[in-house]
């Protein structure tokens, strides 16, 4: 995946293809990147998840000290994406419990941090624990927002 920032758009080009994300510049909160057409995901309960325009994140939300680590964007933004917008969405909240949804977006995100990295097991599976032990605080938001 390459990264290149023009103006106040990233393009993020993965497997030749370009990730419709783009930096919104001087942005008032956190929520710093916006996704500028719908992107679709097969997941791997073999139900398609889509992802709307207009929707904002702010990349992986790890703290500002590990960044040189684990940066906010890199190549593994379609599966921080994803995984913001399946916390964001309440996704399968109203067919499972609260622990079996997350757990569910949780191991997504891991399955598509293994497909866009597959030679950084020990880095996706270290992200993967992150939001698997610390990501009740924002799991547990229930979506009150709506999408631009």
């Amino acid at each position: 995946m390459e990264v290149q920032q023009r103006d106040s758009f990233i393009r993020i080009h993965y497997k030749e293809t370009i990730v419709p994300v783009a930096y919104v510049l001087g942005s008032k909160d956190d929520k710093c990147f916006i996704t500028t057409k719908d992107l679709r995901f097969n997941l791997s309960n073999d139900k398609t998840f889509w992802i709307p325009k207009g929707y904002r994140f702010d990349g992986a939300s790890v703290p500002r000290f590990l960044w040189s680590l684990i940066p906010r964007i890199d190549d593994r933004l379609l599966a921080v994406l994803l995984h913001d917008y399946m916390y964001f969405s309440d996704y399968l909240r109203d067919k499972l419990t609260d622990k079996e949804a997350k757990s569910f977006a949780d191991k997504e995100m891991l399955i598509w941090l293994n497909i866009q990295l597959p030679n950084q097991k020990f880095k996706n599976r270290s992200m993967y624990y992150a939001v698997k032990y610390l990501g009740w605080k924002i799991f547990n938001r229930r979506n009150t927002q709506t999408v631009d």
